[in-house]
């Protein structure tokens, strides 16, 4: 990354990939004792930062003032970083999934670099032994619990943020699904109402734009506690 011949001295933009918080401090923090001159062109990006830290560090990625960042799976997701040249992941990830993602962030400008750092762990020699093990398998499928009390929660104010859960759905006869229903009404999430011109009960946000900005919320979280499942 930082050699006479690397990627940073060729002036591409550098985005590395770590799997702990630790480990992507200890590179940002050597390579600046490696490289002073390097210090503020730099910098790491990892879930701990406070918003307006990492608000800066995306807008600085965006209009190019940074030629590099060390990141974890923080910066995987959700974000546009501009250009980026080089893709440095320092361990496998986990998933062809989270790989791919990863991968992702470089070259939607142009041509591209991806590369991985093996670990010692048993896995990543696996695949540095078997490469034709990785590239010729597909994605992962997604493995999702549609009556978990957690995720449904999560998720219908949002969805009767959209549209009035109506009683006669038949989805909403499901035995998990009405008692997740019930424990939200309880607390306010959802309000159970009668709509006069039908007399068909539903279940509707409390207000819509209180309801609107709890939904924005539970979907964010809901969207954050897969995300790091899965790739954890």
């Amino acid at each position: 990354m930082i050699e006479e011949d690397g990627a940073l001295a060729r002036g591409l933009r550098t985005i590395a990939f770590t799997k702990a918080r630790v480990i992507t401090e200890l590179m940002h923090s050597w390579i600046v004792e490696a490289e002073p001159a390097l210090a503020a062109r730099i910098s790491s990006y990892r879930a701990g930062f406070l918003p307006a830290e990492r608000r800066e560090i995306e807008r600085r990625l965006f209009d190019g003032s940074l030629s590099g960042v060390i990141a974890t799976s923080a910066l995987e997701l959700g974000i546009d970083v501009g250009g980026l040249d080089v893709c440095i992941l320092v361990g496998y990830p986990g998933s062809q999934i989270a790989t791919w993602q990863r991968s992702g962030r470089v070259g939607r400008r142009g041509e591209a670099a991806i590369a991985l750092v093996a670990q010692p762990d048993a896995l990543d020699q696996y695949l540095v032994s078997h490469p034709r093990a990785f590239f010729a398998r597909g994605p992962e499928h997604a493995v999702l619990d549609p009556h978990s009390a957690e995720i449904e929660g999560a998720h219908l104010p949002c969805a009767a943020a959209e549209l009035p859960l109506r009683a006669e759905e038949p989805w909403l006869a499901e035995p998990e699904t009405r008692a997740c229903v019930a424990a939200l009404e309880e607390r306010g999430a959802l309000l159970f109402c009668a709509i006069p011109s039908s007399g068909t009960p539903r279940s509707s946000s409390t207000t819509r734009t209180r309801a609107a900005s709890a939904s924005r919320r539970a979907c964010s979280t809901a969207s954050s506690r897969c995300s790091r499942r899965h790739t954890s």
